[in-house]
């Protein structure tokens, strides 16, 4: 049974981009032979990847990746996930430029019936984690996770 949910960003909170990595000319190859150029620029967060670790260990937790994507990038996505954090995800969900990820969130947390309270929304973006906020899911930043640690 699900108790928490922890929902997880992935550009510039899990993979940490050093540039702009977009670019349509990627959708026209299969992802699994693209995902290592389309990053090969990006780093894991290791702390943020460490720290979901431990929370799923110690926690139970359902971890889900939350990124807005077509399903092209977030197949790159998935891909990337799984060489440098593998068997961490629980679930991937994309979400679409015309809904927000509190809307997305919201449905899952009413769907499985779960205390928004007890539930966390990890992303680098101001105004998705206030969203966030305002509809009382607990939010992190990216860059508060070795704060959390001490």
């Amino acid at each position: 049974m699900i108790n928490k949910i922890i929902f997880v960003d992935f550009d510039d909170t899990l993979c940490l981009h050093k540039k702009n990595i977009y670019s349509e000319k990627y959708l026209a190859y299969n992802p699994l032979d693209i995902c290592d150029t389309v990053y090969k620029d990006s780093l894991p967060n290791v702390k943020l990847i460490d720290y979901l670790y431990k929370k799923k260990e110690t926690e139970d937790c359902y971890i889900m990746l939350l990124t807005s994507a077509c399903s092209k990038m977030f197949d790159i996505k998935k891909i990337w996930c799984t060489k440098h954090c593998p068997e961490l995800f629980d679930d991937y969900f994309a979400v679409s430029i015309d809904a927000s990820k509190t809307d997305v969130m919201k449905a899952f947390i009413d769907r499985l019936g779960l205390d928004k309270k007890e539930c966390l929304f990890i992303d680098d973006s101001c105004s998705d984690r206030k969203n966030a906020e305002i509809y009382g899911i607990q939010i992190i930043s990216p860059q508060i996770i070795e704060l959390l640690e001490k």
